[in-house]
């Protein structure tokens, strides 16, 4: 099996909502097309998820098949 992306960037997601936006705006900016973006959202209790999903469904749609969120317990 060969991995179509050269990179794979793995952001965990906890308690990052005053980050959040900034962030994902700068990583999904990238101009560079081999890219995979994955977020772990670790049982995240703030509202991270809602404005990372919010923020990919109005400004970053185009990238969604290069995007994949897990979600999962915390796990400490």
């Amino acid at each position: 099996m060969t991995n179509r992306y050269k990179i794979s960037l793995i952001a965990p997601i906890y308690g990052v909502e005053p980050y959040i936006a900034r962030f994902a705006e700068s990583v999904l900016g990238q101009t560079f097309e081999d890219i995979q973006f994955i977020f772990v959202n670790d049982g995240t209790k703030d509202r991270s998820m809602e404005i990372l999903e919010q923020l990919i469904e109005d400004r970053f749609s185009h990238l969604r098949p290069r995007i994949v969120i897990i979600n999962k317990e915390n796990g400490g």
